[in-house]
Order: structure tokens, then sequence, then C-alpha cells
């Protein structure tokens, strides 16, 4: 949920959670004592600020969609992730991208939260 762009956790619920509001570490817990059987986690609990960067109504019903479409499968390039989940011809998505100042063969992974912001302008 807190994963930064280019780690092996980040993904499209990271981007999800991270867009409307500040989000961040307060303390880990044990999960031992309060589940049987024991998991195997790790468990943190996670503070919101409420009010900060709050997401429009318009852009709300793009984000889920948006980001999911762009992490469709992990390691693919950010175009053909968005050219399979919208259907949109892989030249027009590369520049929209490039016209946007983001490399058409980055991953998804690697882009910014804001940069995702930026991919949701594809959605039709």
């Amino acid at each position: 949920m807190l994963a930064n762009p280019g780690t092996r956790a980040y993904n499209a619920l990271s981007v999800i959670l991270q867009y409307p509001g500040a989000r961040g570490y307060q303390c880990s817990m044990s999960t031992g004592k309060m589940f049987y059987p024991i998991p195997n986690v790790d468990g943190v609990v996670v503070g919101s600020k409420k009010g900060i960067r709050t997401i429009h109504p318009e852009h709300q019903e793009r984000l889920i969609p948006a980001s999911s479409k762009s992490f469709r499968q992990n390691g693919k390039p950010l175009v053909s992730n968005l050219h399979e989940g919208y259907g949109i011809e892989k030249r027009e998505i590369e520049s929209f991208l490039v016209g946007q100042d983001i490399h058409p063969m980055i991953r998804a992974e690697r882009i910014s939260v804001a940069s995702q912001r930026i991919v949701e302008g594809l959605a039709p």
C-alpha cells in the first residue's frame, strides 16, 4: 500500500491508495497474538491525512480503471498495457505519453502517482 515506484511491491493498489491523500507508516504490529493459525506476514498500521490531494469525482471514476490497465501485466511496457486495456493504437498512446514527458516504454511500476494521473487522460 505504501510502496514506492520502482519497488517490487508497487502496483495499481499502491497508486489508488496513495492518490487521494497523504499516507504514512505509523507502527508495526504483531500478528501472532491476534490470529490463529499464526500467519506468516508482517503487519503495519497505516495513517491517512484527510483533505490532502482529494480526488475530484470525475477523476475518481477514471482512476481505478486507468491504474488497473496500466498494471495489466507486470514487466510489460506501459504502452503495451494501455493498448491492450483500452484498445487504442500504440502510436496514439506513444504520442500522448511523449507529449506528457513520459517515456512510452517505461513500465507502470516505475511511474509516479502523479504520472499515473496523467495516464488517466487516455480514458475514453
